[in-house]
């Protein structure tokens, strides 16, 4: 049967398979299990000449807190190909001693999505201005400000830049830091991240998460089946991290292409903060908080101490956890961050720099009183209608930007044309 020009046409062309509306849904099901008060904005910024509104969380004093809150408010970011949602199992424990900030990065989420400059430096100013930006609409004068991934990237360039605003430096599992290895890069890594690295090398890091339309959402479910496993027990149903994780990725690309900017090939930054680190005014603490089986480097933490003699740096690995080390083992992660209020409070106290686990027998989630969540979603059956009629016309995220599991990506790879075209020619090349 011949397929028309026209029909080829409307399978390649890239189109939204997400809208504003499923992605605001499925961010209310994730903030569903919150006891804590909280509201949301869309805060306005100004940058270079523009506005621009980022979706923010705030949270409201707990009256039952076991401990005063801590003077500064807290500032979380998250990670590429995140959103404020995913930090939906620390939000009720770190807001019994912090009032908690965080919002959708600048070109994700609900935030925003401008056109990101597409040099290495003007990206990393763009990201970093973005957040001074925000902190001047929300009249904040000083705060901890934490990071994962790609958001402790942001969040150490922006303390960099304006120290006197940050009080206390929490690194997640950061990226961005290690030097790339000299000499050839492409024989180190299995085939598979070498196929999807070269194949995918000229397109928007979620390209082919749009691109694969309706089936996205399923290749995603399947590659990273341990994600629901991550949110089991706060979310009702494990199908909710799924869609809103899918639904963040397929919106017009935007900080994806800032971050394209700011990396090499096999993800290595152009501009690494171990080179850098020692720019950080002396006086701002930090703490590198890792998971055992992160593929991040922990050893960053350690060189960083070296690095900085005179100043305050902990590092901390935590056992029975990955990169996701905020959800992946949430009850140690939220405990060292509330460590971060003992210390300011008592700075010649500290923490235990360097450990690799901590007691957590006697602690738990704080208990707080039923909060305030935003207004109602969209009705379920219009959600409903409104999620098939998009689909019929996506098409349109790299998934390895995802974290996808490499065995699952490996088949996925090997058993397609391309994979095995490929394969041929990298045999072709190592022999």
């Amino acid at each position: 049967m011949e397929v028309s020009l026209r029909s080829r046409k409307s399978w390649l062309s890239i189109r939204r398979p997400s809208n504003e509306d499923l992605l605001d849904y499925y961010e209310k099901l994730m903030l569903s299990g919150l006891s804590t008060p909280y509201a949301q904005y869309m805060i306005p910024i100004e940058l270079d000449g523009q506005t621009f509104y980022i979706n923010t969380l705030e949270t409201f004093p707990v009256s039952h807190s076991f401990s005063p809150l801590c003077p500064y408010p807290l500032v979380m970011l998250h990670g590429f190909g995140g959103g404020l949602g995913v930090f939906v199992k620390n939000i009720d424990a770190l807001a019994s001693r912090y009032k908690v900030y965080t919002f959708d990065s600048l070109g994700c989420g609900k935030s925003s999505r401008p056109r990101f400059p597409t040099d290495t430096e003007g990206a990393e100013n763009y990201f970093v201005e973005s957040i001074e930006a925000w902190r001047k609409s929300m009249k904040l004068e000083q705060f901890v400000l934490l990071g994962h991934s790609f958001g402790g990237y942001q969040a150490t360039c922006y303390a960099i830049r304006y120290p006197h605003r940050v009080k206390y430096l929490v690194l997640a599992d950061p990226w961005g830091f290690p030097e790339r290895p000299a000499g050839p890069l492409a024989h180190r890594y299995p085939l598979w991240i070498r196929v999807m690295s070269d194949w995918l090398r000229p397109l928007p890091p979620f390209a082919l998460l749009r691109a694969l339309g309706p089936l996205g959402l399923h290749v995603l479910m399947r590659v990273r089946s341990d994600v629901g496993e991550k949110f089991a027990d706060i979310l009702e149903s494990s199908d909710v991290i799924y869609r809103y994780i899918y639904h963040l990725n397929v919106m017009p690309p935007s900080a994806e292409l800032g971050f394209a900017a700011l990396t090499w090939p096999y993800g290595f930054a152009r501009r690494p903060l171990i080179r850098r680190i020692t720019d950080l005014h002396p006086d701002v603490p930090i703490s590198f908080i890792y998971g055992v089986r992160s593929m991040m480097d922990y050893s960053i933490g350690e060189r960083t101490k070296r690095l900085r003699p005179a100043s305050h740096v902990e590092w901390h690995v935590l056992n029975d956890c990955g990169h996701h080390v905020y959800c992946e083992n949430h009850y140690e992660f939220n405990s060292l961050v509330l460590q971060t209020a003992e210390y300011l409070e008592h700075p010649d106290s500290g923490l235990d720099s360097g450990s690799e686990a901590v007691d957590m027998s006697d602690v738990a989630d704080a208990v707080v009183p039923d909060g305030v969540d935003g207004e109602d979603g969209p009705d379920c059956d219009a959600v409903a209608a409104c999620e098939e009629s998009v689909r019929r016309e996506c098409v349109g995220g790299l998934f390895d930007h995802l974290g996808v599991d490499s065995a699952a990506a490996a088949q996925c790879v090997s058993t397609s044309p391309l994979g095995r075209a490929a394969s041929s020619q990298y045999d072709e090349v190592d022999a």
